[in-house]
């Protein structure tokens, strides 16, 4: 009974001796996962939300060039004619400095 109750003693001793226990390893890598996985998220949201403020600006840009373009052109040449052929298209006719017409 004595020897029993040394090994009883001596595993629970050994058990007590060997650092971290295989549970606290996994829900210590289950927490770090976790983590890292909510993190990555936020890091595409933020991407996401950037690729769209770059796409709103370039066409803004876009936007900012053909007007001044047409601003030149109106300005340059004598306005003879605006045509509104729908809702998307609209005709503007100029007249050059010699007097020859062009769309």
């Amino acid at each position: 009974m004595i020897k029993y109750i040394r090994l009883i003693i001596y595993i629970d001793m050994k058990l007590n001796t060997k650092g971290y226990l295989l549970v606290e390893i996994i829900v210590a890598f289950t927490i770090a996962m976790i983590m890292a996985y909510f993190l990555l998220q936020i890091v595409i949201d933020l991407k996401n939300i950037n690729e769209d403020y770059f796409v709103d600006t370039k066409l803004e840009t876009d936007q900012i060039i053909l007007t001044k373009y047409i601003m030149d052109d109106i300005t340059k040449y004598t306005l003879k004619q605006v045509e509104i052929k729908d809702q998307k298209t609209v005709d503007f006719t100029f007249d050059k400095p010699n007097n020859t017409s062009f769309k």
